[in-house]
């Protein structure tokens, strides 16, 4: 949510890395390497928990994941929300 507004802020003087993107080529590269990557071409389902209000977390995680979140389910451990 950060990287458009540092970067205007910057006014491109300061190189703005992203470590989750980094991390995520970084990982591609040595699946590829080790011959891991699944061959199968779909997508596969979210799950999403919270600890909190649902409809909240849904709303604020489509926020950052730049799409809308369909459900989010309450956390419940021993049958005690958590």
């Amino acid at each position: 949510l950060l990287m458009n507004a540092l970067a205007e802020y910057f006014s491109k003087t300061v190189e703005i890395i992203d470590s989750a993107h980094a991390a995520a080529e970084l990982a591609a590269r040595r699946l590829d390497e080790l011959n891991l990557f699944n061959p199968v071409s779909s997508y596969g389902m979210d799950t999403f928990f919270s600890t909190d209000s649902p409809a909240e977390f849904a709303e604020r995680a489509a926020r950052f994941l730049g799409r809308r979140v369909e459900s989010a389910n309450l956390a419940v451990v021993d049958g005690h929300a958590v």
